[in-house]
């Protein structure tokens, strides 16, 4: 992503890649063979997420999931929301996200 280090430049792409990745979103999520999946939820419902993806593509062992050892759902949870505690030019950059982003869906 584009920016380099300076928090604004940043978020201003952000804020242009969020807007053409939810455009291609919609469009990509209509598609049969398609199932997306927000990484919140991944996190946050780890099992009913991964049970959702494993009937999606037709997954009927559920002894599969061995996947947590690769991925931590609780680690990555833990991480969710480190926006909450963040520097005065962190702040601004997020809060320009938040007007350019107004509106738009998740």
């Amino acid at each position: 992503m584009a920016g380099g280090e300076d928090p604004i430049e940043r978020a201003k792409s952000f804020v242009e890649y969020y807007k053409h990745a939810r455009i291609d979103k919609e469009i990509i999520a209509k598609l049969p063979y398609v199932k997306v999946v927000k990484f919140e939820d991944l996190c946050l419902n780890y099992s009913d997420t991964v049970d959702d993806i494993f009937n999606f593509i037709g997954i009927k062992n559920k002894d599969l999931k061995k996947s947590e050892c690769y991925f931590k759902p609780l680690e990555s949870a833990s991480n969710i929301g480190l926006w909450r505690d963040c520097s005065l030019v962190e702040n601004i950059s997020i809060k320009y996200i938040e007007k350019e982003l107004a509106g738009w869906s998740v």
